[in-house]
């Protein structure tokens, strides 16, 4: 069952003991991720998603191509698509840091203080994700985010 990137498209990611809801946004390779409990009722799934998701991230293919989280549950509009937010990226030489914005070709040059908070510049693999959700269900830190943070 292979699945396609399709902006809107809801899934039904496994956390551990808990799951969550996973929404294609307008630009292939991002998710965002909400949080729910167990499975949630179709008519459920907008308001769940309208709230603020836990993290978008650009996400491998094979995370959700592969069949892995199901088909889609639903589609929601184009309107209540999650926004993607600036990542950054580090210089592992001089530490330099800039941010982008997903989508366009400029990096802003700014001082490591400013990547507090932000996203590292990173696609994440199926695992790496339900880890993270996981460990956020369970109120514990998560090793690849950890990692990941700016070095300042």
């Amino acid at each position: 069952m292979a699945v396609r990137f399709s902006p809107g498209s809801v899934f039904l990611v496994p956390a551990g003991e808990h799951r969550a809801l996973a929404v294609m946004t307008a630009r292939s390779p991002y998710l965002a991720f909400y949080a729910c409990r167990g499975e949630p009722d179709p008519a459920e799934i907008e308001d769940v998603c309208a709230g603020e998701p836990l993290f978008v991230v650009a996400v491998m293919r094979s995370a959700y191509s592969s069949g892995h989280w199901g088909r889609a549950l639903r589609r929601l509009p184009e309107t209540a698509l999650p926004a993607i937010p600036p990542v950054f990226m580090q210089d592992i030489g001089s530490g330099a840091c800039s941010i982008v914005e997903p989508g366009q070709s400029t990096r802003l040059m700014v001082p490591r203080e400013q990547c507090i908070g932000l996203e590292r510049y990173a696609v994440w693999s199926a695992d790496h994700v339900e880890s993270r959700l996981s460990d956020h269900y369970d109120e514990r830190p998560n090793l690849f985010v950890e990692s990941l943070k700016v070095t300042l």
